[in-house]
């Protein structure tokens, strides 16, 4: 039950083919013998950009937040690359987000309503070179997907 309106619906998941592990994903209902899709929450617009010292910046407008996350592991690969020269970053440089790479259906807080749980990937350098990831939490009310809480999580 995807939208908490007691009837059960089929949530698709297909691949784009990528080498970032994204995924299409389409929700439907039927409805007087049709079959309706269902919208689904948009990804986040997500804005993020390297900083000196081998950490970056990520901004989920949203929610108003804004979380560093901490490049360390990636030094010796970032100098490498040119990225970074000793800490102080080449050029500016933003981070790369995926579209949904998951989209499950949960009832994280156990209150038998289930929520909608999108994951985003951000990468540094290249999409294979995981940095974090945004975990976005959704309910339906009113007709409408409302953004209930997200998480950044650092890889």
């Amino acid at each position: 039950d995807l939208n908490d309106d007691s009837t059960l619906e089929v949530l698709m998941e297909i691949p784009t083919g990528g080498s970032g592990g994204v995924n299409d994903y389409y929700a439907f209902c039927i409805y007087n013998n049709k079959i309706e899709q269902i919208e689904l929450p948009e990804t986040l617009n997500i804005n993020g950009a390297f900083k000196n010292n081998y950490q970056a910046t990520v901004m989920v407008p949203e929610m108003n937040k804004s979380y560093l996350i901490d490049l360390k592991d990636h030094k010796k690969k970032y100098d490498k690359l040119g990225v970074y020269r000793k800490g102080k970053l080449s050029e500016p440089s933003e981070t790369l987000v995926s579209e949904y790479k998951s989209l499950k259906v949960k009832d994280i807080d156990k209150d038998g309503h289930k929520e909608l749980i999108g994951i985003q990937q951000i990468s540094g350098a290249s999409v294979v070179d995981r940095i974090a990831e945004v975990r976005s939490c959704w309910v339906y009310k009113e007709e409408q997907w409302v953004l209930k809480d997200v998480q950044v999580v650092p890889n």
